[in-house]
């Protein structure tokens, strides 16, 4: 095989990530705002962060490839259908650039959950929908809001990159595209074969432009029953919510969709109302539970979020940035015997973002950032221990 600097998955017993041929494991950096960095014109403002990133040991960044909210100059998409800003494409384009500069992947979701930056609400709007909610669940099923996203990816995908002269479906600094930032399939059915249908959809959809770029879904890994975890243990953590036919959300669905190539979840003890003092436990378990279930599928999996709040003001912190860290290193070592492919915390801020605007922020250095560094480092030298089962 020709090495031509994609990540690829090997598919056996054990699931892997490969680079040239060579396991290709990784902690993550979570820094979703650098393509309005970009956007903006402050390259100063990317390349410190992606720089700080390699100096952690990290190998790959998950940043947004959307801005969908029309009220921001620096938007992707200006009103919606395929009336583009150049600007906000701009953004993009020097993400692109500048990763590749400092020998860094990009994992990439391509719309949000949420309303920050647009979301679904705003999707539907621009599709005539006008009394949208955030996280409405007509965007996985209102056949206009499909056909406009499958002419976005069509647009997107193809779209040639004057910095690097390579359209986005033929550059191998993308490591994978998330299809959504954090789907959940509430006000779907109760099996989650709604939300899994709609995963179908738009993972064929992004293979058919991009066969050699990797798609995941961005879910968080909530399902409908608890099927594949332990049953007991979740009830004592006061978290059988996260495993019920009201979340329309299957983990084990979407593995069995064979277009998508990695598996994902995401983790937040205090947002998801885990109960205290089991935060540790119930991290590793998560990490464990739906790593066992992707390597039935043979999938690897990515860990794309998890977090604790530090700022004081947050309603739901519990953490002094001690046991924070401590809390870290015990879900990076879950991880890394639970073989995921990769894993990274919620949010990492350049000198001078200011901590207030995300209740996760954390810089380097700092304890954190440390603690991301071991992890990094045991993780690229595990494949390469003696013995080593993969």
């Amino acid at each position: 095989m020709v090495d031509d600097g994609f990540v690829r998955v090997a598919r056996g017993e054990a699931p892997r990530l490969e680079l040239d041929g060579r396991p290709f494991r990784f902690v993550l950096i979570n820094a979703y705002y650098l393509q309005e960095e970009a956007a903006r014109g402050r390259r100063e403002i990317v390349d410190e962060t992606l720089k700080s990133a390699a100096a952690i040991g990290a190998k790959v960044v998950r940043a947004w490839a959307f801005n969908d909210d029309p009220n921001k100059l620096d938007s992707a998409i200006q009103r919606g259908r395929l009336d583009y800003h150049e600007r906000g494409l701009g953004g993009l384009d020097l993400l692109l650039d500048r990763a590749r500069a400092h020998g860094l992947k990009l994992l990439l979701p391509l719309v949000n959950h949420w309303n920050a930056y647009g979301g679904s609400r705003q999707w539907l709007a621009w599709n005539g929908i006008r009394d949208a909610r955030e996280g409405d669940a007509r965007f996985f099923t209102d056949e206009r809001v499909r056909a406009h996203y499958a002419a976005h990816l069509a647009f997107l995908l193809h779209r040639k990159n004057p910095l690097t002269g390579l359209r986005y479906c033929d550059d191998p600094t993308v490591l994978g595209w998330e299809l959504m930032n954090e789907p959940r399939g509430r006000g779907l059915d109760g099996e989650g074969a709604a939300l899994a249908d709609w995963i179908g959809f738009a993972a064929r959809l992004v293979k058919s432009h991009a066969p050699r770029q990797l798609v995941c879904a961005g879910d968080e890994g909530e399902q409908v029953s608890l099927d594949g975890h332990d049953a007991r243990f979740w009830a004592r953590a006061g978290a059988l919510h996260l495993f019920s036919p009201s979340t329309g959300t299957s983990f084990s669905r979407h593995l069995a969709c064979p277009e998508l190539d990695l598996a994902s979840c995401h983790f937040y003890p205090e947002k998801y109302g885990i109960a205290p003092g089991v935060e540790a436990e119930a991290g590793a378990a998560w990490i464990e539970e739906h790593a066992a279930l992707a390597r039935r599928a043979h999938k690897p999996l990515v860990v794309g979020e998890f977090g604790l709040a530090t700022r004081r003001a947050c309603a739901f912190r519990r953490f002094d940035a001690a046991a924070r860290t401590r809390l870290y290193a015990g879900w990076l070592a879950a991880a890394e015997r639970a073989e995921v492919a990769g894993i990274g915390p919620w949010l990492f801020a350049y000198r001078g973002r200011p901590a207030g605007w995300d209740d996760f922020t954390f810089y380097r250095p700092g304890p954190i950032a440390r603690t991301l560094a071991r992890a990094a480092r045991r993780l690229d030298e595990a494949p390469r221990v003696a013995g080593k089962t993969w």
